[in-house]
């Protein structure tokens, strides 16, 4: 039998090279990616997606290849099978396209993110109680590109009717938020609301306020500068501090 790394090596090339051959060499190993029931993945699987981008853009499949690497035990929730998270993303006929994501169910969420009349796709990396970071992948007119600044921003949640996207987290009380608009496909920052011990924030909060007190920080940003920002000392211990 062949080892499952090599095959998942050929697989890959084959993809680039001739995308007809992907099917017979992974026979029996494909199974559908459900956006509205997303699989858990299972070592060494590999998960058809195929997405229609718009404008009458050719569809382009994709293939989420699982782990081999790491297996977690199976469990009840599990129905006894082993699971994993994803290594891998083919888009058949045009090669790999870098991402890796945590073990677990991964929701791929598809959307016209930048505006552009093409859809776009994003897959988480990480995600816990802190929040949820992706990858993002946009149509380029002829296959999907890596997305850079939604990832490197941290951009975590959209609002598509308003064109507005937001960049948020948190550690324990604390949390950080950015906020965005998008225009032509680009994120301009409006503004931030920090709530954080004062210590991590020394420069922002005046010198009165002790560092072991926590205070709510809100800023309007305007052409990339502050034009406005009020400081708050609000402590978890005397409730959530207002929105």
């Amino acid at each position: 039998m062949v080892p499952r790394q090599i095959m998942k090596r050929f697989t890959r090339l084959l993809a680039a090279s001739a995308p007809g051959l992907v099917a017979i060499v992974s026979a029996g190993e494909i199974e559908t990616f459900d956006l509205k029931n997303p699989p858990l993945p299972e070592p060494g699987k590999q998960y058809r997606l195929v997405v229609h981008p718009g404008k009458k853009a050719k569809p382009i499949t994709l293939l989420f290849v699982a782990d081999t690497s790491v297996a977690r035990e199976p469990t009840e929730e599990t129905n006894g099978k082993r699971w994993t998270g994803f290594d891998s993303l083919i888009q058949v006929g045009f090669g790999e396209l870098p991402m890796s994501t945590e073990a677990g169910v991964v929701h791929v969420d598809v959307e016209d993110y930048n505006g552009d009349g093409y859809l776009d796709f994003r897959v988480p990396s990480n995600w816990g109680t802190g929040g949820t970071w992706y990858h993002y992948f946009r149509f380029n007119g002829k296959r999907y590109v890596p997305w850079k600044e939604p990832a490197e921003l941290g951009i975590n949640h959209f609002d598509l009717k308003t064109k507005t996207a937001t960049a948020s987290a948190r550690s324990g009380p604390s949390r950080h938020t950015a906020f965005y608009k998008i225009v032509g496909g680009r994120f301009l920052m409006t503004g931030r609301e920090i709530y954080d011990q004062a210590e991590e924030i020394r420069n922002l909060v005046p010198k009165e306020i002790t560092d072991e007190e926590y205070v709510l920080i809100k800023e309007e940003i305007r052409n990339g500068k502050v034009a406005k920002r009020t400081v708050t000392k609000k402590n978890p211990w005397d409730g959530e501090p207002e929105r």
